[in-house]
């Protein structure tokens, strides 16, 4: 495996009790865990300027660069969203052979998102996303974290974003639908998973919804 990863929870306070559900019911072992005592507003205060919230942003995810630095080879940064037509996810990062592993899964449930910096040219193969068997592939995003991070020589940053139906901590199978992804994304980045077919992992993530009414 890559140097130690280790799953970030709580940048968004909002979205904190989410992630300390998945945190409990990861493998033992599998991956460190860090939990954010006091994390940021998802979304601008009222009457706040852009400026700040930005700024916000920066200064915590600096904080986290300084905690990881040198401990650390992945950094998977968990978040949550709300998607009222069902449970899906996106998968930020800069490294397109890990987002390649992940799109020849051809998931429907996942969506593979490349970071770019504002001001840099978009490679030509990621002009724009595509749609394969309902997998959707290749999409560029922006992003208000530091460079410093996600475009980090220390380690690799992959930003997880799991939509589900409802704000709050999420259901059981929430949970392990994203435990799935957890442990997909791991074996990606070991390479581990290129001949794994798409009906193997279908299979892990209807198990996944199976074990959820287990606790």
């Amino acid at each position: 495996m890559l140097t130690r990863p280790l799953l970030v929870v709580g940048i968004h306070q909002e979205e904190r009790e989410f992630g300390e559900q998945v945190a409990r019911r990861l493998r033992s072992g599998q991956i460190d865990v860090l939990c954010i005592p006091e994390g940021i507003p998802q979304n601008k205060r009222p009457g706040e300027a852009s400026f700040y919230h930005r700024l916000r942003h920066r200064e915590i995810y600096l904080q986290l660069r300084q905690q990881v630095l040198r401990r650390y080879g992945l950094i998977l940064d968990l978040h949550a969203g709300i998607n009222e037509t069902g449970r899906c996810a996106d998968v930020y990062c800069r490294d397109v052979s890990l987002l390649s592993r992940l799109d020849d899964l051809e998931l429907s449930e996942l969506r593979t998102v490349h970071i770019t910096a504002e001001n840099r040219l978009t490679p030509p193969a990621l002009e724009k996303a595509s749609v394969h068997r309902g997998h959707i592939t290749h999409a560029v995003a922006h992003t208000i974290i530091p460079e410093e991070v996600w475009n980090s020589r220390d380690f690799l940053y992959v930003g997880l974003e799991v939509y589900v139906t409802q704000a709050g901590e999420g259901t059981q199978d929430d949970w392990f639908f994203t435990c799935t992804l957890v442990d997909l994304i791991l074996r990606c980045g070991d390479g581990e998973i290129t001949e794994a077919s798409r009906d193997e992992v279908n299979r892990a993530l209807e198990g996944a919804q199976k074990n959820s009414q287990v606790d």
